[in-house]
């Protein structure tokens, strides 16, 4: 399977681009670090991680989001990747590098 060398995933909700990052995750009584992009917008909370998909990271502790675009080959979370100048929107997936577009 072919993997993509470089992740560059955007904020689903602002299309911000996101930066690497370790995060710690702090659940069940439990501490543990992850990595994940970060949302560069001010005070957004949004993560991705390619296990994980998008996730929204409030005081140590993580929402996973039900309504992950999920890629139709591994069925991994994808990553949106581009917004057109017409808003559609260019998912990836982070494992097989299946492309999806999406418009709004």
């Amino acid at each position: 399977m072919a993997r993509s060398a470089t992740l560059n995933p955007l904020c689903d909700k602002h299309g911000a681009h996101m930066s690497s990052r370790e995060v710690l995750i702090e659940e069940c009584g439990a501490a543990d670090l992850l990595t994940a992009f970060v949302c560069t917008f001010q005070y957004c909370d949004r993560c991705y991680s390619e296990g994980t998909g998008y996730f929204d990271f409030i005081e140590g502790k993580t929402d996973l989001d039900s309504g992950q675009m999920l890629c139709e080959t591994d069925a991994m979370p994808m990553f949106l990747e581009i917004i057109s100048s017409d808003d559609a929107e260019i998912w990836r997936c982070p494992r097989c590098s299946r492309v999806t577009a999406r418009s709004w």
